[in-house]
C-alpha cells in the first residue's frame, strides 16, 4: 500500500520509496524515509497531513503515492 491510502488516525511504517522523480527528495529531506513512522492527520482535498517525530508536514496525494508502507 501507499500512503495516499491512509485514512485520518491510521499508523504506517514507511518501507520503500520511489526515488524515479525528484518530488520526492523534499519529503524525504523532512524525514520520510524507510523506517519511519508516520500517521494520517487530515485529509485536505488533493494535500495529506502527516504527523511524523512530532511534526505535522503535508504533502499531495500525488506524491504521497511514492512512498510505499505497511500498516500498524
Amino acid at each position: 500500500m501507499t500512503l495516499d491510502e491512509l485514512t485520518p488516525g491510521e499508523s504506517a511504517r514507511i518501507t520503500e520509496v520511489d526515488v524515479g522523480d525528484a518530488s520526492v527528495f523534499r519529503p524525504m529531506s523532512m524525514g520520510f524515509i524507510d523506517g519511519s513512522v508516520v500517521t494520517c492527520a487530515t485529509r485536505m482535498f488533493q494535500t495529506i497531513e502527516f504527523n511524523l517525530y512530532g511534526t505535522h508536514v503535508a504533502i499531495s496525494t500525488q506524491i504521497a503515492r511514492k512512498f510505499t508502507c505497511e500498516r500498524l
